[in-house]
């Protein structure tokens, strides 16, 4: 018998290869979008993060539904980062809203402000460039990173420009730039 633990994980995997055949059968989709439902916060966002990768905008309804009830932060970014891989603009203005509130999840921020940045660009650049000049290096490690899931042509310039720079920068950030530049040249 699988305990709490040992079940979560079974489901949330469970999950996340239905999001990988899900590309070719309609009926994972369904089943994903039932889990988006569930008592466990793992198998929430599993169920999330496949939605996202199958690209399917019939999603979208019920991912948005599910963000507006998520109370769960991690959940709850996974969940607008699937909403911005499937274009929901009419969802840019909630989830600018929980990016630019009180929040306690650093995955939170970082999956609503790369979901904020595809939705609409404009509108969440002000705060990409906050973090790219950031003193902090996780937190500019984490916008070289964004820069490159977002992948348009201002986050290329930016990208290209920390690389160019002439200042010292911390070796970390000085790898995930050339490892962020080479996504966002191939998005």
């Amino acid at each position: 018998m699988l305990d709490r633990e040992q079940f979560g994980m079974v489901k949330s995997w469970a999950a996340r290869s239905l999001g990988q055949i899900g590309s070719r059968r309609e009926d994972a989709r369904g089943a994903l979008e039932r889990t988006l439902k569930d008592e466990l916060d793992s198998a929430r966002y599993r169920a999330a993060e496949a939605l996202g990768d199958i690209g399917n905008p019939a999603a979208i309804p019920a991912l948005a539904e599910a963000f507006r009830g998520e109370t769960v932060e991690r959940v709850r970014g996974q969940i607008a980062r699937a909403l911005g891989n499937l274009g929901a603009r009419d969802m840019a203005t909630e989830i600018a809203a929980v990016v630019q509130g009180p929040w306690h999840d650093r995955g939170l921020y970082r999956n609503g402000l790369v979901a904020w940045a595809k939705l609409d660009p404009e509108g969440a650049w002000p705060s990409m460039e906050r973090e790219i000049r950031s003193d902090v290096p996780y937190v500019r490690l984490d916008a070289v990173r964004m820069l490159g899931e977002i992948g348009d042509a201002r986050a290329v310039e930016a990208l290209r420009g920390m690389i160019e720079a002439r200042t010292v920068v911390e070796p970390t950030c000085r790898r995930g730039d050339t490892h962020a530049i080479l996504l966002a040249d191939v998005a």
